[in-house]
């Protein structure tokens, strides 16, 4: 669900009914392990391919037309970490075993069909970004969030956290084409319940008008029309 948001990759999962879905991918893979098993074994005194780094080195150096990327152990972690607590947080999709296509239309809302290609026949799945079970330790300080004060919602920067959330407000409240800093600043503490989403940083090209990401502003949008 948070491909685009984490790698700024489009990503889509497909279950096939034969080959297990194999694809050109699958066969670079093979040429690696075969081109990698031979090498080392032809190696002598040196050269032994033996670590994850020795196949990246020895296959960005010899393979040619294929590109290689190193991730070491100390990212795996990182991202394993964020997984960790995305999954603790995540409720299940019901209808899995009917659907053979899933495909994220933004961080809360999942389209499945029962076969891959098939315009026009799908279901959606949608989840409140609150129900996503957001947790006071997910709210630091200087972490963007869209939230609910006075009916309306705000797009807001947290200054500090206890029992609650105290968001500095940019204005005017959402929906709007861009944001800005109030002169007198506008401060306040809400409830963890009216934290609606944690959002990107605002870009500006001026240094007084910032802009989020349009899906921020529906998913914002469409949590207000719901909220009570």
């Amino acid at each position: 669900m948070h491909h685009k948001r984490d790698f700024n990759l489009n990503a889509e999962w497909h279950f096939f009914a034969t080959s297990h879905g194999k694809s050109p991918c699958d066969g670079i893979g093979g040429t690696v392990k075969r081109e990698a098993a031979r090498a080392s074994l032809q190696a002598t005194v040196d050269g032994h391919i033996l670590t994850a780094n020795d196949l990246f080195t020895w296959a960005d150096k010899n393979i040619l037309g294929i590109k290689f990327i190193f991730i070491d152990q100390e990212t795996v972690n990182a991202n394993s970490d964020v997984l960790h607590s995305r999954f603790l947080k995540s409720s299940s999709v019901p209808g899995t075993r009917d659907n053979h296509s899933f495909k994220p239309v933004n961080d809360t809302i999942l389209e499945a069909s029962r076969v891959s290609g098939t315009p026009g026949f799908h279901v959606k799945f949608e989840v409140d970004p609150v129900k996503q079970g957001l947790h006071i330790t997910d709210m630091a300080p200087g972490q963007y969030v869209t939230c609910v004060y006075d009916r309306q919602w705000w797009v807001g920067i947290i200054s500090d956290t206890d029992q609650d959330i105290q968001v500095l407000f940019l204005h005017p409240h959402g929906p709007a084409r861009g944001y800005f800093w109030p002169k007198r600043e506008d401060v306040c503490w809400v409830p963890l319940q009216h934290i609606i989403m944690k959002i990107d940083v605002p870009v500006t090209s001026t240094g007084r008008c910032y802009v989020i990401k349009e899906n921020e502003t529906v998913d914002s949008d469409t949590f207000m029309n719901n909220f009570q």
